[in-house]
């Protein structure tokens, strides 16, 4: 919990779903896991990234688990509950390649963890949810390996997922967040 202080009123932008993660991320306990704080009293970890030159905050992301229901069977799934960007940090750097803006970084290293997890036993089946207007963000995921299911979630939200296996090495060969 110590983390969390340090994000409320982070502030990754004014588009609905920007807007849903700073709620998360200043909502109560009681909000179960529509709470940030309810996600780490309950087995999921935070990191955040800062810059290393001037320790400003670039974003945050998490990392847990849970079960999916698909046609009536349970799924365990390392879940990426939320991650984001400062708003001051979207699209940067500017002068980077693209496969080392921060958005890209803070997925890889998202993506590294959940694989380190996957060899000590955690699920094979990783996956999030994604506003289905976040068009930026749906491609970024896509980049990375994960696709949409077919049908919206209840709650409107598109699920995402991939299969981490032991043949997989693309995060082994891109630049880490450092």
């Amino acid at each position: 919990m110590a983390l969390l202080p340090e994000v409320v009123g982070f502030d990754c932008g004014s588009d609905p779903w920007q807007l849903e993660v700073g709620k998360w991320l200043s909502a109560s306990v009681e909000l179960g896991r529509d709470s940030a704080a309810w996600c780490c009293e309950n087995d999921t970890s935070t990191w955040l990234y800062r810059l290393q030159e001037t320790n400003e905050l670039v974003g945050f992301g998490s990392l847990g688990q849970t079960v999916w229901r698909v046609d009536k069977d349970k799924h365990p799934v390392q879940i990426l509950p939320n991650v984001a960007l400062a708003k001051l940090f979207h699209g940067q750097p500017a002068d980077a390649d693209p496969v080392n803006r921060y958005s890209r970084l803070v997925l890889r290293d998202l993506l590294r963890e959940a694989f380190q997890r996957r060899r000590a036993g955690a699920p094979a089946l990783f996956g999030l949810f994604v506003h289905p207007n976040n068009i930026a963000a749906i491609r970024l995921y896509q980049a990375f390996g994960l696709q949409l299911f077919p049908q919206p979630a209840k709650s409107g939200y598109r699920q995402m997922v991939r299969y981490l296996t032991t043949a997989d090495g693309e995060l082994n060969r891109l630049p880490e967040w450092s």
